[in-house]
This record gives C-alpha cells, sequence and structure tokens, in this order.
C-alpha cells in the first residue's frame, strides 16, 4: 500500500448505477480496478489507482478483503509501523474532522457495495477503524482517499 494518499476527494463512481464490480477477494484488486478503468472516466478513484507509478509495479485499488485484513489491529498496527519507517502519512491522518480534534480518511476499495455504495476503510487518529459502506456514497468528500496497492 502506497505510504501516502495517491489522489483524495475522488468520486468512485456515479451514484445509482451497478457496476458488478462485487468481488471482495484479496486478490480481485487488480482485476477490479481494470474493470472500472474499462467503464470510462467518472471512475475516478480506479484511475487515480491504476495510473499510480513507482517501480516498475501495477498498482490497483484494494478490494474489501485486502482492507479488511487490515481491520484487523495486528495488521492495522504493522501497516502504520511501516508507514511511519517509510516516512509516510499513517492511516486516518488525512483529513482533519471539523471539531478539530482528530483527523481520519476513508480509503476507498474497488468493490462495489450497491448502487449507491462502495466499501471503504475508515481510520482515525483516535485509533479507531473499521470497514464499511460510508456516509457519502460513491460521491466525493474531502475524507475519501485513494491508497493504492501494488498487485502481487
Amino acid at each position: 500500500m502506497t505510504i501516502n494518499p495517491v489522489a483524495t476527494n475522488l468520486a468512485w463512481g456515479p451514484n445509482n448505477v451497478t457496476t458488478g464490480v462485487t468481488d471482495k477477494a484479496v486478490n480481485a484488486s487488480c482485476t477490479n480496478t481494470e474493470k472500472l478503468v474499462a467503464l470510462g472516466a467518472q471512475y475516478e478513484v480506479a484511475i487515480a489507482a491504476n495510473n499510480y507509478k513507482a517501480g516498475n509495479k501495477k498498482w490497483c485499488l484494494p478490494s474489501y478483503d485486502l482492507l479488511y485484513n487490515i481491520n484487523e489491529s495486528i495488521n492495522f498496527n504493522k501497516v502504520n509501523n511501516g508507514i511511519r519507517i517509510a516516512q509516510g502519512t499513517i492511516l486516518g491522518n488525512v483529513y482533519t474532522h471539523a471539531s478539530g480534534a482528530y483527523s481520519l480518511e476513508w480509503i476507498r476499495s474497488s468493490s462495489e457495495e450497491s448502487a449507491d455504495h462502495a466499501w471503504n476503510f475508515m481510520a482515525n487518529t483516535q485509533g479507531k477503524f473499521y470497514i464499511d459502506r460510508g456516509a457519502f456514497g460513491k460521491e466525493s468528500s474531502p475524507m475519501h482517499t485513494v491508497r493504492a496497492v501494488a498487485e502481487f
């Protein structure tokens, strides 16, 4: 996973549209991303992940199950420790909440939940994290980020 967001404030895609890109499997990240990119410019998060360049790797939006694996506290801490060592932005430290009390981040997945929602991973600097379909649906929000994962 990238140590910093590749992009923020992008729409997953249009609301009221079902893409059929619902595969949640860990190894579905790149397949899902390719399907979304093929659907066109309105799938901004998939295009941002697909266009990310680092090393000689293919980059994709993480699938639901890949994000769900980070949802385990031991894995969440391992990922954030790796990001700290690499001097990146830890998960959840992207958008300052309106209260100013903490920061948060909704990481977009490549897995669609319904016509109006895609799966997201929410993390904040208070140590809370979970996977959810998100309150904003597929629309853009400053809290939504793209953190690409390398194909494996």
